[in-house]
């Protein structure tokens, strides 16, 4: 009875052990959690896009820190306004479920609703859900190696060894990839079913992977193949316990609970794939990585930063997944403690240390990517084979997530080995030793003092986002960053800027910033830089801009009045406010209706996906298309052609902006394959502004002839026919 009464204080000291841990790594974050946030140096070659008089000011902001505040953020006031729609944030307007675009966490987003309710502090509600996240993980990972070794010290010293994990800070300003507590937690719960066979662990492990879903979409995914592989694995060296009725109601139940939540989180991201065929990643997009990477750390290391510095050179794609050589030397020592401690592998019933022994070095191959260097040739890894083979594989973020599962691994066999390191010592011994360890891993993630960034707050943020948020009627605004003459600066480099302002009114803008954009999005960007031509304000004026937001910080003088002098020339702007650091300007709609786009289709040699392009007669004003667009292509015979004689039609449902461009070179090649034997059938919708006249052209040396009927495409709201 005594026993029992100390467990809650022990595991209250631990969690407040790594609450320490958290704020001693991150220090002297403690002292400014009001005004600043946890900000590692990106390690990139910003080649292109810095300049020799490029300010510096431009370089400092984390973009990845913008995108997390701008996401809890809006989590939380789209939660209790309209959760119905949560998808359909503020970015990249007019597209729908635009939220989809970046990994939501909205489950870390309640983690810090009380902070954001009281103090509605930016940064302050940032530092909390930082450090709950991290606090959360080690003491999950705690509480399931002290069922697994009964041994209180080795699983605090475990929690501990992810608590100072390097891999938290380097990637602070990214707070959803420290929270995989659902790793243990999930393998406890399955465990403790098996064992007990009561119906609240499933109940229990349901409540984690929904947990998980609402945290983080993609460490959901690495969670149910983590589990799955279990779960294989457990029929293998088990199957009279796993192959019962039970077991199979018990899954059902589990299914029934997970499905309508990860469901509505998981609805945006298959539709955004549908709509974005390239949204889905290829493995072009997914980097290989050097094995030396786990020995590598970043130069701000202050034990190792030095000494492993040129292991690997710090290229745009640098990442540290390196965690101390503390847990690797534990680690392996608690593998050979495992395997050759006979009592060690009984009291692990399960024998799940030997399920994450294989799975962990499984998962720091994948880590490494889809594919090894060696000598200049490039040999396939498992990620490669899986991702050819896997659909699932194909759903998760990148390899770079693979690394938790090495982690856990490590701090798994790390308990073991602890365990047997302090067993037989005196109580002094004991804590002499801990102290010991826990001193040599605080040197090992020693990056005192952190870096920090100053989330502009109150009084520092501009005034033209001010007063855009004291609108009631919410209108779409679009942000300009003028900053000196001839710039060559890209827009994505700024348009975090205006992300982040946009918590202070979410209103409905054009920019964002994530790995994948809408097709007119990057349009726009590469237009913005245009800014104020008249490309970009016909643009403006096809999205529907109320007002255009001129942020003047880091702006030259000189330059301004150059700036202010076009602007007040354009008839299309009327100034409504001034403020010292920003303007806003109304855009005014056209009197008169634009020009049509008339535009033709080259084909060479029959219809080919491949070589289908779209050929532009004059210049046209928009290359922009807006929903409700009905266009029907028809096709007829064309003279030595291949394909049997007849009408063919294709369509396509494109329920969002398009740029002209993106749909030639991306869609309508899907919707014209090279023609098998037969008579195809399908049906056709794009979008247009304007009547747009397409003809279907064989491609005759260098010359358009063409040699079937024109294309018409109509707008139900200007009535064209």
């Amino acid at each position: 009875m005594p026993r029992k009464s100390l467990k809650f204080p022990r595991h209250s000291i631990a969690l407040c052990f790594y609450i320490l841990a958290v704020i001693i790594c991150t220090y002297p974050m403690i002292l400014h959690m009001d005004e600043s946030v946890c900000s590692y140096p990106v390690y990139l070659t910003y080649q292109e896009f810095q300049g020799p008089e490029m300010p510096p000011a431009y370089l400092n902001w984390d973009m990845d820190i913008a995108i997390a505040v701008w996401v809890y953020s809006w989590n939380l006031h789209q939660l209790f306004r309209d959760p119905a729609h949560l998808f359909d944030a503020n970015i990249y307007h007019p597209y729908p479920h635009s939220l989809a675009m970046i990994d939501n966490y909205l489950g870390l987003a309640l983690l810090g609703l009380p902070t954001h309710v009281f103090f509605h502090n930016p940064a302050l509600t940032y530092n909390c859900i930082l450090i709950l996240a991290i606090v959360l993980t080690a003491w999950s990972v705690y509480g399931y190696l002290l069922h697994k070794t009964n041994h209180y010290p080795s699983a605090l010293f475990a929690g501990l060894l992810i608590a100072f994990l390097p891999y938290h800070y380097k990637h602070a300003s990214t707070i959803h990839k420290s929270m995989f507590l659902s790793y243990p937690l999930g393998m406890w719960m399955i465990e403790r079913y098996f064992d007990t066979q009561k119906w609240r662990y499933v109940i229990l492990f349901s409540g984690i992977v929904i947990f998980q879903s609402l945290c983080t979409w993609y460490l959901t995914l690495g969670l149910l193949l983590l589990i799955s592989c279990f779960l294989v694995y457990l029929s293998f060296v088990k199957p009279r316990r796993l192959f019962r009725k039970r077991h199979f109601l018990a899954a059902a139940l589990s299914l029934l609970l997970i499905l309508p939540v990860t469901g509505f989180m998981a609805k945006p991201y298959f539709e955004l794939n549908r709509d974005i065929p390239s949204f889905e990643r290829s493995i072009e997009h997914q980097h290989s990585r050097n094995p030396l990477i786990y020995f590598t750390t970043t130069p701000d290391n202050l034990l190792y930063g030095n000494l492993l510095k040129g292991i690997i050179p710090v290229s745009r794609f640098f990442v540290a997944y390196f965690p101390g050589f503390l847990m690797y030397i534990l680690g392996f020592a608690g593998i050979v403690v495992y395997l050759r401690n006979r009592k060690t592998r009984l009291m692990d019933n399960m024998r799940s240390g030997e399920f994450l022994l294989a799975y962990g070095v499984l998962s720091m191959l994948l880590s490494l990517g889809p594919f090894l260097n060696i000598c200049g040739k490039e040999i396939p890894m498992p990620f490669y084979v899986l991702f050819s083979s896997v659909p699932i594989m194909k759903a998760l973020r990148g390899p770079r997530d693979f690394a938790l599962v090495v982690y856990f691994m490590l701090a798994f066999f790390s308990a073991f080995a602890c365990r047997a390191l302090f067993r037989n010592r005196k109580p002094f011994m004991r804590f002499a030793i801990f102290l010991f360890l826990a001193t040599f891993l605080f040197l090992e993630s020693l990056r005192l003092p952190c870096p920090l960034f100053t989330l502009p707050y109150r009084d520092q943020v501009p005034g033209c986002y001010q007063w855009v948020g004291n609108q009631s009627d919410k209108p779409v605004v679009a942000t300009f960053f003028p900053s000196w003459e001839n710039e060559d600066l890209h827009f994505h480099v700024l348009s975090h800027y205006s992300m982040y302002y946009s918590i202070f009114h979410f209103c409905p803008i054009l920019e964002g910033h994530s790995a994948f954009k809408p097709p007119f999005s990057q349009t726009y960007f590469r237009k913005a830089t245009d800014f104020p031509e008249k490309d970009v304000l016909d643009l403006l004026q096809a999205l529907k801009v109320d007002y255009v937001l001129i942020d003047l910080q880091h702006i030259d003088k000189s330059f301004l009045n150059k700036v202010l002098t076009r602007l007040d020339r354009i008839d299309a702007l009327r100034l409504t406010e001034r403020f010292e650091d920003s303007l806003v300007y109304r855009l005014v709609l056209p009197e008169h209706p634009v020009q049509p786009l008339i535009g033709g289709i080259y084909l060479h040699e029959g219809i080919s996906r491949k070589e289908l392009y779209i050929y532009n007669h004059g210049s046209p004003r928009i290359l922009l298309y807006p929903k409700d667009t009905v266009v029907t292509i028809s096709i007829r015979r064309l003279q030595e052609n291949s394909f049997p004689p007849g009408e063919y039609r294709y369509s396509i449902n494109l329920p969002y902006y398009m740029p002209a461009e993106y749909l030639i070179h991306e869609i309508l090649p899907d919707a014209f394959p090279d023609l098998p034997e037969g008579k195809p059938s399908k049906s056709l919708t794009v979008s247009s502004p304007v009547p747009m006249d397409f003809y279907v052209i064989r491609k005759r040396e260098n010359l358009p002839t063409p040699v079937a009927e024109k294309i018409r495409v109509t707008h139900p709201e200007n009535g064209c026919n």
